[in-house]
């Protein structure tokens, strides 16, 4: 799925671009409490750069054009001859001028319309952002942090949303990312070390992705890690459904399978992914296993010498510290797969996920017995039979998102009780994988088969401030993640008029955001954004309403 740390494929040839080279040990002006020390200390030592005369690096200074190119020339291997070039302030004496030569031929670096270079002209961020994007490339992966000063349009837009989703570049606080700004030589070590080496010194958030999987009538989850290992929770049905979902999502290969019990529509598919995804280890619920039912599982676990584990109440089956997959019910001497099967509770600092499976109601109730089920999503259980009925547990977990498994259709009251519970519900069936991008700040989801744009899991927010004279409407995010308000919408009722919210601005955290209108309207973001100078609010009286979509109000203030 969408991790970075790719290698670069060609072998980087750099040295430094500083008129006289010194020692490439440390540098008195970059102390351990440097930000970018690492980054400096480590082109260093590959040669890449080097300091004055002085022994210092001047690491506030900023980069010459001149200076990127022969940078970028080097790390990309192109020769260092000198030569006369298409621009008529770059000649042969130049010592960049074969860098450039070759850079612009490649499109990775331009000139002016006056027919210029200008080599000793400084850089900004946006320009190096540029270069970078261009002379690197490593697909457009992970999820970009949200600037406030770069919009579309912006020439450097798509190259800082490349840099920021690879891990290369970050911003400032408030969100900010100064586009015009000089760069200087530590933000230069910083973009270049982190461009060469990404596993190293990317600064992209740690993801985690959970994803359900569209199997037809059967489960699977699919759980991958930060560093890139990967768990399944169950199969699905068979090796075809599981095959073709797995491809879908660019599954990597599968470190542990969990299949929490032995039903055919659980675990149908879990030889083929022993044979395709090099497991290495499996966790079973203990039950008995229909020996010829599940021949070819059996026949896998053996043949590829997979360790075998039996799951128990209260164990921790997650390959990663700052996840839990705990086991909140398995009984191996229940009379059915369905009573014995496992039920697992996925959590970190900041949110959860409840995988019921096949818990039947005896199980079901428990489990509202003994634990605190609240979670953000709720795999509900046996694919929304009502047969398993669940209002107790529905009740219980309060999820925000509610996921259904299934080819057929779940049952009317099962449905209305989700509903009834404030819980929006997704299924695989009508809407293929339903993936889950989650990082320290963000819970984003995918519900469209083929379409892997993220939307936000909606939050808490708030009208908690309404003054109408003064044209402000001030809304407060509860929730404990940030929340990207892209398409949310704030409307006047009494006038019908409707402020649509900027695209990718972020509500963080218990943050607030002043609405502003009216002759003294601030824009002044991420604190206050403005609607329009004229006047939106009848101060005698108008209700304020916030959508998430035109049918989905998430708060109202009369």
């Amino acid at each position: 799925m969408k991790k970075l740390g790719l290698a670069l494929a060609a072998t980087l040839f750099v040295s430094s671009f500083s008129a006289s080279p010194s020692s490439a040990a440390g540098f008195p002006d970059v102390s351990d409490a440097n930000r970018f020390h690492k980054e400096i200390q480590y082109l260093s030592d590959e040669g890449v750069i080097t300091g004055f005369t002085d022994g210092k690096f001047q690491p506030k200074a900023g980069v010459t054009r001149g200076q990127a190119a022969i940078m970028l020339g080097k790390a990309l291997g192109y020769s260092a001859e000198k030569q006369n070039t298409p621009f008529k302030d770059v000649d042969a004496s130049i010592v960049s001028s074969g860098y450039i030569e070759k850079l612009v031929k490649e499109g990775i670096i331009s000139g002016y319309p006056d027919g210029t270079f200008k080599p000793a002209k400084t850089v900004t961020r946006a320009e190096m952002a540029i270069f970078i994007s261009r002379a690197f490339d490593w697909g457009y992966e992970g999820e970009p942090e949200y600037f406030f000063d770069v919009q579309k349009g912006m020439k450097a837009y798509h190259a800082i949303q490349k840099l920021s989703a690879w891990g290369v570049a970050a911003g400032y606080e408030q969100n900010m990312f100064r586009p015009a700004e000089t760069l200087t030589r530590e933000q230069f070590a910083a973009f270049t070390a982190r461009a060469m080496n990404l596993n190293e010194f990317g600064v992209g958030p740690d993801e985690v992705e959970v994803a359900f999987l569209d199997v037809g009538q059967g489960d699977a989850t699919y759980v991958e890690y930060a560093d890139g290992r990967a768990v399944l929770i169950d199969a699905g049905p068979n090796a075809e459904q599981i095959s073709r979902a797995l491809k879908e999502i660019g599954a990597r290969p599968i470190d542990a399978l969990i299949l929490t019990h032995p039903d055919p529509e659980h675990m149908g598919g879990a030889a083929w992914v022993i044979e395709n995804y090099g497991v290495q280890k499996v966790y079973e619920s203990g039950l008995p296993i229909d020996p010829v039912g599940f021949k070819d599982y059996e026949n896998a676990i053996q043949q590829n010498n997979i360790a075998v584990k039996t799951a128990k109440t209260g164990d921790n089956l997650s390959l990663d510290a700052s996840v839990a997959i705990q086991v909140l019910h398995a009984d191996p001497k229940a009379e059915t797969a369905d009573d014995g099967g496992m039920v697992l509770k996925m959590t970190s600092d900041l949110w959860d996920f409840l995988l019921a499976g096949d818990a039947t109601p005896e199980v079901q109730q428990h489990l509202v017995d003994k634990y605190d089920l609240k979670a953000d999503v709720l795999q509900v259980p046996h694919h929304g039979k009502e047969t398993y009925y669940t209002y107790p547990l529905i009740d219980e977990v309060k999820a925000r998102m509610a996921i259904l498994s299934y080819s057929g259709k779940p049952d009317d009251s099962v449905v209305n009780d989700l509903r009834a519970s404030g819980s929006d519900i997704y299924d695989t069936h009508n809407q293929g994988n339903v993936i889950y991008v989650i990082t320290d700040e963000f819970m984003r989801m995918n519900v469209n088969r083929y379409l892997f744009g993220y939307g936000q899991l909606v939050p808490d927010i708030r009208i908690v401030k309404k003054d109408l004279k003064a044209e402000v409407v001030t809304l407060t995010n509860y929730d404990r993640v940030n929340a990207d308000m892209t398409g949310f919408t704030l409307v006047s009722v009494k006038g019908n008029e409707t402020f649509k919210f900027p695209d990718g601005f972020i509500l963080r955290s218990g943050q607030s955001v002043d609405i502003t209108s009216g002759p003294n309207a601030v824009h002044q973001p991420p604190n206050s954004l403005k609607w329009t100078n004229a006047n939106v609010w009848d101060d005698g009286g108008d209700a304020a309403k916030l959508f998430e979509f035109p049918s989905s109000m998430l708060d109202e203030m009369p």
